[in-house]
């Protein structure tokens, strides 16, 4: 079992800066192309980045989006989230949002990481990123006890 936790923070700079700066991951690029070029660049993006982290030969423990809310035009296929509805790690999604009352719709994360059923929490406050983390952190464990000792789920 991999003993690394994979987390996904993606980062993301303006498109005149991707050239300048060379230690850009490619993923950044990708990003860049993808959305300048074509008409669903985002959503493609986000499908292409689920896929590949999802079914990658890699094994971790568990998969964290963190981020702001991301409205898109279309949500990630249902094609594409079929693919990798068998993850067998949790996969969480922690969104920041100081007025959710504003915007209190699923965002393309949130409904991609339900399909998985994962697990999404809402970040407004410093307290509720340490809840957060806390249930993240406990849910992992529990799962990986479990795994570990198939006997115990009996």
């Amino acid at each position: 079992m991999n003993n690394s936790l994979g987390v996904y923070i993606p980062e993301i700079h303006p498109p005149e800066v991707v050239p300048a700066v060379p230690d850009i991951p490619s993923s950044a690029e990708e990003f860049y192309a993808l959305t300048s070029l074509q008409k669903h660049g985002e959503t493609e993006f986000l499908t292409h980045l689920l896929t590949a982290e999802m079914t990658s030969k890699d094994h971790p423990d568990a998969v964290i989006f963190a981020g702001p809310k991301v409205m898109l035009d279309d949500s990630v296929s249902q094609d594409a989230l079929n693919q990798i509805a068998t993850v067998d790690y949790p996969v969480f999604y922690m969104n920041f949002n100081l007025n959710p009352q504003a915007n209190p719709w699923r965002d393309a994360i949130g409904s991609a990481v339900k399909h998985l059923k994962g697990f999404e929490y809402t970040i407004t406050r410093p307290r509720d990123l340490w809840f957060a983390w806390t249930e993240i952190m406990t849910r992992i464990t529990k799962f990986r006890v479990g795994k570990s000792n198939p006997a115990s789920s009996q």
